[in-house]
C-alpha cells in the first residue's frame, strides 16, 4: 500500500461512525438554517419599520416647513398692511379683534397679574405702589 488508499476493513470500521456523525449534523444544520432565516425575517421587519418612520419623519418635516412658510407670509402680510389698518390687526392670529394700541388692556394674564394691576391702580400704599411712595 502506498499510504493514500484505505483498506476495505478500515472503511467498514469508519463508516458507522461517519454515518452517526452525519445523523447528528443534519438536524443541527437544519436548526442553524431555520434560525438564520428567522433572523433575516426579523431584520427585514426592523428595516421596514425604520423606512416607515423615516418616511413619516420626512412628511412631518415638509409639513412643518410649509406651515412655517405660510406663517411667515401671514406675518409679512400683517406688517405690510399695518399702515393701511392704522395698527388694528384683524383676527389672523387667532385672537378676537386684537389691537396693537398700547392702551387697550387684554384679559390674557393670570389672576395674579390682574390682582397686581388692581393693587397698583387702587394705590393701597404698598411698597410696589408708586403713588404710595410719592406721598411719603
Amino acid at each position: 500500500m502506498d499510504g493514500k488508499s484505505v483498506s476495505r476493513e478500515r472503511l467498514e470500521q469508519l463508516l458507522p461512525a461517519a454515518y452517526d456523525s452525519y445523523q447528528l449534523l443534519v438536524p443541527a444544520l437544519d436548526l442553524m438554517v431555520h434560525n438564520r432565516i428567522e433572523t433575516l425575517r426579523q431584520l427585514n421587519q426592523i428595516a421596514d419599520a425604520l423606512d416607515k418612520r423615516h418616511r413619516l419623519g420626512n412628511i412631518a418635516k415638509v409639513a412643518g416647513s410649509a406651515t412655517g412658510i405660510l406663517g411667515s407670509a401671514a406675518a409679512a402680510a400683517g406688517v405690510a398692511l399695518t399702515p393701511l389698518t392704522l395698527g388694528v390687526r384683524p383676527g389672523l392670529n387667532g385672537r378676537r379683534g386684537s389691537s396693537c394700541h398700547p392702551r387697550i388692556i387684554r384679559n390674557t394674564g393670570s389672576s395674579r397679574d390682574r390682582e397686581s394691576v388692581r393693587e397698583n391702580r387702587l394705590g393701597d400704599g404698598s411698597a410696589g405702589d408708586r403713588r404710595g411712595q410719592a406721598a411719603v
